[in-house]
């Protein structure tokens, strides 16, 4: 299969050609591009191949124009027919197989086997570090170092194939024809093409700086925020407040200078790029309409002058952006080689040979060991440990118990002295020979993310169940074990536990145990944040002391406090899974739609997990319009209902009275829906969802409804950023699956008097698109997609509305606003992740709104 050719071209788990990679950015891209060489040949052919046949196809239309005017039209097709045959054939053969080639290469053999073939290798590097490298990072961020610049290297290395290397085949071929037109076409082309580098290496730095500083300002003012709100209590209880506002004042102000540097830059940038273009369009064609006039070319020579310039002037904003995206990508993996290059400090000595334990006899011999500090911890200890013998270390905290057990097992080396089994030194054996033949019980016992049995069997993969079971019954686990099961319904041995970090009882199942005060617990695909949050605005505005958070914001465990009297809880499915009881006062699911996909086995194990918030709650608040967020209740368990259709006994909906829409409780309006900040029905819906789980613990409606006069909606979530030419533009970044993005689609989209122009795309994760279709074939004018996943949108979206793709948010934005129209808005709601691209949904939002701010 053709697929499967390309996809074998790159052995992702091929051995590294040296130790340790580089550790400087030119050497290490080239220690991985010459591992993949021959397909990034190939895309340089395939590329000037593309390029010539785009650029052929311009003077073949100058061809077909001079052709035109000097033979009469009944000899037209006898006389050219062949010229016209070879044209067809480039154009519905050639071209399509090139661009095929080109695709297949990117997407089928780089995209994903350059990527995991740089991140096979450093990850397998990295595993050979010491614990102390591990120890002195984030295990996040060095996982994170090692999945994005795998994907940065390649975005880079690929964009000046894919990008560059086609623009500069693009312009000398322009440059040729211009020449065999008359040379003095050349003039114009060759002075923007100058004109366009120096402007490059003029803005481009600029920009970069100027980002970073914006950003650096943007964290310094989170900072100051959070350490506001971390130490509320210290705050209040020393009334200052005036205070607290002036530390963050004077941030906020640094950050929006920042901010409006880096925007002027952008806006700088843009506007020489298009005052060149159009000086460039004006000389070209000025320049060839003056040689016509002189009898000098042909009227197919201006046509072809003028459809190249026009072609490169569109190319060129492109390019100034790919450009700035390569800094940007090369500052990742810059970023990345501050983990991954660090040299292993712990290795093996050349020839070193396996441990071989004979009566298992241990010697501390003049041991130093001090974490590079000079002295302390452990000084010249000598210690011998007879076979057989056990012993115990007492020692206050920092005394160095841990130490010297860490020593032993080599997971530092030693800085003077030796250790010594059986009369070998440890630092000439190998590490994986001395650990297998050390049993350990450590202080943590956080499990892996797999079955029972993995976790039981790390230690001795090859044991028999038979000693498993042995094991077993020696831990009094033979009840316990079985009567495991998991969100995918799986059992016993064979259940999964949580990842590094989550027990057996999460973190939720300890709050409910020692929360004293009544709990909102609020769950669901889509507006969990939102309506969390309000309900929490509701309580105080109630006179409510309220703790807020769980999966938003403050962790459970840190926000019981016998002062609470109210907690409002946000719950994800992951939070769920390791949730026996809640006893939640009244619990929720908003809405259920495919998410996390690549956890669960399917929407069946996802519901499950989702449901498990309801066990042991007194009341529910359930979605009419959401069958799969309907519990299976008991009678008599009391039950209020939310949707966008009118209310009945103990509903919360909406109802018309003289043609105004209200938010209604059973027969009773409450409020005109015009008085709400945030639009869109799928932002009635989450008001009407907080007034009826704020109804159920007893909050006022005049608080509640107070609150909702007031809120405008959390960032990245429907967030309305401006209005330009007549266009609202939306970004509703946090849209990381389909139900989301239909949600935002369908409530926004009925919510204006335009249509809708749709950016969506990026890491699927394996949901199904297809309900995109309907909604956007209903309310959207065009669909603009990016990302890994676009093809998959486009192939669901099928011919329901235009479709145009872009490689960067930039020019999502840019296609965007000139196809709205007046009274349009431009949403993003990506029914994607975003880690194919950014770091998270408020980076791509950021990068959105940016591009946004910049449009003029």
């Amino acid at each position: 299969m053709l697929y499967r050719r390309f996809e074998k071209l790159i052995d992702i788990f091929k051995d590294a050609p040296t130790p340790a990679p580089p550790n400087t950015v030119f050497a290490f891209y080239i220690y991985y591009l010459r591992q993949v060489w021959p397909t990034f040949l190939a895309l340089l052919v395939v590329g000037l191949i593309g390029a010539l046949i785009e650029v052929s196809l311009f003077n073949y239309l100058s061809r077909i124009i001079d052709l035109a005017q000097t033979t009469p039209p009944k000899d037209f097709f006898s006389v050219h027919g062949p010229e016209l045959i070879w044209m067809v054939v480039v154009a519905l053969l050639l071209r399509p197989i090139f661009v095929g080639l080109h695709d297949l290469l990117v997407h089928q053999t780089i995209s994903p086997g350059m990527t995991n073939l740089i991140r096979w290798q450093n990850h397998s590097y990295v595993l050979k570090q010491s614990v102390n490298f591990f120890q002195n990072d984030f295990a996040g961020r060095i996982a994170q170092r090692i999945m994005q610049t795998g994907n940065s290297l390649r975005d880079s290395a690929v964009q000046s194939v894919d990008a560059l290397w086609h623009v500069l085949i693009y312009a000398i071929s322009a440059m040729v024809l211009f020449a065999e037109a008359d040379w003095r076409l050349m003039i114009p082309l060759g002075t923007w093409i100058v004109a366009f580098i120096l402007s490059l290496m003029y803005f481009v730095p600029r920009v970069k700086q100027r980002s970073v500083e914006s950003s650096d300002a943007r964290s310094r003012l989170m900072g100051r925020i959070v350490d506001g709100y971390t130490n509320i209590t210290t705050l209040k209880l020393f009334a200052h407040t005036n205070h607290e506002q002036q530390y963050a004042r004077e941030a906020m102000r640094d950050q929006t200078e920042k901010s409006q540097l880096a925007g002027r830059v952008v806006t700088s940038m843009d506007t020489t790029i298009t005052t060149m273009n159009g000086v460039l369009i004006v000389t070209t064609t000025g320049l060839a309409l003056w040689l016509w006039t002189q009898s000098m070319i042909s009227v197919g020579a201006i046509a072809l002058a003028t459809g190249l310039v026009i072609r490169i002037v569109n190319m060129s904003g492109w390019i100034m952006w790919v450009v700035n995206g390569i800094f940007e990508n090369i500052g990742t993996v810059q970023d990345g080689l501050e983990s991954i290059s660090q040299p292993v400090t712990v290795n093996d000595q050349p020839g070193a040979l396996p441990l071989k334990i004979e009566n298992g006899g241990v010697r501390f011999d003049g041991v130093d060991f001090h974490y590079g500090n000079g002295n302390g911890i452990i000084h010249n200890l000598n210690l011998d440990i007879k076979p057989g013998e056990k012993i115990g270390l007492i020692g206050p905290s920092g005394a160095g118990k841990s130490t010297l057990v860490n020593l032993l097992l080599r997971m530092y080396d030693v800085q003077g002295g030796r250790i010594l089994i059986d009369g070998q030194d440890i630092s000439e054996i190998t590490q994986e020979s001395l650990r297998a033949q050390i049993g350990m019980i450590t202080q943590d016992t956080s499990l892996l993310h797999r079955s029972i049995r993995e976790n039981l069997l790390y230690g001795n993969p090859d044991a028999t169940d038979e000693q498993l079971w042995e094991s077993i019954r020696k831990a009094r686990a033979e009840e316990f074990i079985p009567q495991l099961s998991d969100s995918e319904g799986r059992t016993g041995f064979d259940a999964h536990v949580g990842e590094r970090g989550v027990k057996l009882s999460g973190d939720i199942e300890l709050f409910a145990r020692y929360a004293k005060a009544p709990v909102i617990a609020i769950t669901g695909s889509n507006a969990k944040s939102t309506v969390t949050t309000l309900v929490g605005e509701m309580a105080v505005a109630a006179g409510k002391r309220v703790a807020v958070g769980g999966n938003l914001g403050t962790p459970a465990l840190d926000l019981l406090s016998d002062d609470v009297e109210l907690y409002v809880m946000e719950l994800s499915s992951f939070q769920l899974e390791t949730t026996d009881q809640l006893n939640a006062e009244v619990a929720t699911v908003l809405n259920i739609s495919e998410d996390h996909m690549d956890r669960y086995s399917g929407l069946p194990a996802y519901h499950l997990a989702k449901h498990r918030i309801f066990r042991g709650a007194r009341q529910v608040v359930v979605n009419r319009q959401d069958a799969l967020s309907r519990p299976l209740i008991g009678e008599g368990l009391p039950c209020w209902t939310f949707g966008l259709n009118k209310p009945d006994f103990h509903g919360f909906g909406l109802r018309e009275e003289n043609g105004e829409k209200y938010l209604a409780f059973q027969f009773e309006n409450l409020m005109p829906v015009r008085e709400l900040k945030v639009r869109g029905a799928h932002n009635q819906a989450n008001a009407l969802a907080a007034l009826a789980l704020g109804h159920a613990v007893g909050l006022p409606f005049d608080a509640m409804l107070a609150s909702l006069r007031e809120f405008t909606g959390l960032e990245h979530r429907c967030q309305w950023l401006r209005e330009h030419d007549g266009v609202h533009y939306y970004n509703d970044s946090k849209a990381t699956n389909v139900g989301a993005a239909l949600a935002a689609i369908e409530g926004l989209g009925s919510d204006i008097d335009g249509k809708l122009v749709l950016i969506a795309g990026g890491d699927g994760k394996g949901a199904d698109f297809s309900a995109l279709r309907a909604p956007v074939a209903e309310h959207c004018r065009a669909a603009v997609l990016l990302g890994r996943d676009a093809e998959l949108i486009a192939q669901a979206l099928g011919d329901a509305v235009t479709l145009v793709r872009v490689d960067t948010v930039q020019a999502a934005v840019e296609q965007s606003a000139r196809l709205a129209q007046r009274g349009d808005a431009v949403l993003l709601s990506p029914a994607c992740a975003s880690l194919d691209m950014f770091k998270n949904y408020e980076e791509r939002g950021r990068v959105f709104a940016q591009a946004v701010e910049c449009l003029s």
